[in-house]
C-alpha cells in the first residue's frame, strides 16, 4: 500500500493524483512488472477510529 494523504492534508478538498504504478512497484517492492492484474483504492480511517467520506472519479492508465 502507498499512502497519497494523511491527517494532516486538508478536509473538504478535491485532490488530483497522478501516480507511475510501475515505477511504485519497482521503488516498493524491487520488482519490474510487465502487466497489472488489479488495481485497489481505499479510504482508510480504522488505524485513527475515524470516519471519512470519499468519492473516487475518472480513474483510468494512460503511458504518460
Amino acid at each position: 500500500m502507498v499512502a497519497a494523504r494523511s491527517a494532516t492534508d486538508q478536509t473538504k478538498h478535491w485532490y488530483t493524483e497522478k501516480r507511475n504504478v510501475l515505477k511504485d512497484f519497482k521503488n516498493y517492492l524491487g520488482e519490474d512488472i510487465r502487466f497489472i492484474d488489479g488495481l485497489a483504492i481505499m479510504t482508510d480511517t480504522d488505524n485513527a477510529e475515524g470516519e471519512v467520506l470519499s468519492y473516487y472519479a475518472d480513474i483510468y492508465f494512460s503511458e504518460q
